[in-house]
């Protein structure tokens, strides 16, 4: 089995540790490459743009370089010390720091990300050297990186249980395939998780005029019917694809109001620490894709780490 490399985007905030710690813990090290990547500012160009005289408060301009040189490789080590601790050899550890060339951090990391990359593991917020939220950078990187799945690290996992929304759309197919890939040789339970948004919040106005309680039986019986098929057909390409030893189980969930809290509901009651989304998915009439689902789950989980697949 070949190694999937994975590029984790860090600065030295806590939440960049915990995408690397999240790495460690969740990724087999004899099936997983690493690089740890940074892009520092030209510090001078910050200051400039401030129209702030560095002299003028006895700051010298090479001193604050080697600080944040120092504080760079003190992080840089810790990091692999953790990913060492856990497996991964030195040979699949790869240090690769470089200057802001681009217009912004997110830029460098989606150019970096073209080269041969699997995945990619952000911290969900955090800070940089320049007081620019790393949080922004991963709202960037969701629009920028869809050749890929980019994973967003809110917190170490503390069950090796994920949740997959799955709807059964080609995108959702390929999140499947992306988890039975990047998770080979790993023990995790997987729930195959589906919501039915009910009729009455998805076909407004129209639904009072043409459906019956026998028309909405039957829908709902076709939508449970349809998608079970495509998740058992999901759940065998899981498995041969390379999927761990843990329990596969499925889940349908009818007439909801809202997707995405749905799943959060799930995911919190449950204890599923990993949600994993396709791009985009499925629409039915005027019904939310899973797309637009997944930034909602994005922007309102706490404590879980989130896949978004293309």
């Amino acid at each position: 089995m070949s190694k999937k490399r994975i590029l984790i985007p860090v600065d030295t905030s806590d939440h960049s540790m915990k995408s690397v710690e999240y790495v460690a813990a969740v990724f087999s090290a004899s099936h997983t490459e690493v690089v740890l990547f940074h892009v520092y500012s030209q510090i001078e160009d910050f200051f400039s743009s401030l129209d702030i005289s560095l002299d003028s408060h006895n700051v010298k301009m090479n001193d604050l370089l080697k600080k944040h040189q120092q504080a760079i490789n003190t992080f840089m080590e810790k990091a692999r010390s953790i990913l060492k601790t856990h497996g991964f050899s030195d040979t699949d550890i790869t240090i690769k720091i470089k200057s802001l060339q681009m217009q912004g951090i997110a830029e460098e990391i989606h150019s970096e990300s073209k080269y041969h990359y699997n995945a990619v593991v952000v911290g969900r917020t955090g800070i940089s050297q320049l007081n620019e939220f790393i949080g922004n950078t991963a709202a960037s990187l969701i629009d920028l990186v869809n050749h890929i799945p980019i994973i967003i690290v809110d917190n170490v996992p503390k069950s090796n249980k994920l949740l997959i929304a799955y709807d059964g759309s080609e995108n959702a197919d390929r999140a499947v395939q992306s988890v039975g890939d990047l998770l080979a040789d790993t023990t995790y339970d997987a729930l195959f998780y589906n919501v039915v948004k009910s009729l009455k919040y998805s076909l407004v106005g129209i639904i009072e005029i043409l459906a019956s309680k026998k028309f909405e039986t039957e829908y709902y019986q076709k939508q449970r019917e349809a998608i079970l098929e495509k998740i058992e057909k999901a759940s065998a390409s899981l498995i041969k694809n390379g999927f761990g030893n843990g329990q596969l189980s499925k889940e349908i969930e009818l007439e909801v109001k809202s997707r995405a809290h749905s799943i959060l509901k799930k995911s919190t009651k449950d204890e599923y620490s990993t949600i994993v989304v396709g791009r985009s998915g499925k629409k039915v009439a005027n019904t939310i894709g899973i797309g637009t689902v997944g930034r909602k789950i994005t922007g309102m989980a706490n404590n879980r780490t989130i896949w978004i697949v293309n």
